[in-house]
């Protein structure tokens, strides 16, 4: 499974650790970082468009919070027929 993570804070930095620790057992690659602060990591971007347009990427998870652009984001990548997890209860509640 090859992922594209949007945010990076407290949540997402415990996704990416997770994942990073056990991707030989779980067969999951973090492709790209959605991110402010670029330049940290070869994989963190500060544009949206590296994650929700790159064919690659067949899964996003979206720990953004809040409703916008985390809604906006979310559909774009279903849109694009990517799967997407959520930890966002904002959006879920909103939206579903």
């Amino acid at each position: 499974m090859k992922v594209g993570l949007l945010g990076f804070g407290t949540v997402g930095s415990g996704v990416y650790e997770i994942i990073n620790n056990k991707k030989n057992l779980l067969n999951i690659e973090i492709i790209k970082i959605l991110d402010r602060k670029i330049g940290l990591n070869s994989l963190i971007t500060d544009n949206p468009d590296e994650i929700l347009e790159n064919k690659e990427i067949d899964t996003v998870v979206e720990v953004l919070g809040g409703l916008s652009p985390a809604y906006e984001y979310i559909k774009r990548a279903l849109n694009n027929g990517k799967n997407v997890v959520t930890a966002n209860k904002a959006v879920v509640a909103k939206y579903l």
